[in-house]
């Protein structure tokens, strides 16, 4: 063989290996965002029901206390649920609580005249 001919099918033969890693690559990756994407579905389907606000009816989102400058960083974070002001709402929290769902609950237990 010639020099030539033996470099070109090392070359091939170079192409070939490096299909079936990519291939294999693909295989691990999809699977991996297979799992997380299932992961996160769950996570979605469990997360807490939020009544809307009982002050002005605007929906309630659930915030961390890491998020509030004014909280001790110090502290384990909790979270709470707030009729957020910054877009439309009125500024009402359900206090803080240690996890999302004791959180939601707290809030939809307060009436109007809390």
């Amino acid at each position: 063989m010639e020099i030539g001919t033996i470099k070109t099918w090392h070359l091939k033969e170079r192409i070939k290996s490096l299909e079936v890693e990519l291939e294999q690559v693909r295989k691990e990756r999809v699977k991996s965002l297979e799992v997380e994407l299932e992961q996160v579905r769950n996570e979605l389907k469990n997360l807490p029901r939020i009544s809307p606000c009982p002050h002005c009816g605007k929906v309630g989102r659930i915030i961390s206390s890491y998020d509030d400058d004014d909280y001790d960083h110090s502290k384990n974070e909790s979270f709470a649920v707030n009729c957020d002001a910054t877009i439309g709402g009125c500024g009402a929290t359900g206090g803080y609580a240690p996890t999302v769902h004791d959180a939601a609950e707290k809030w939809n237990k307060r009436t109007d005249k809390e």
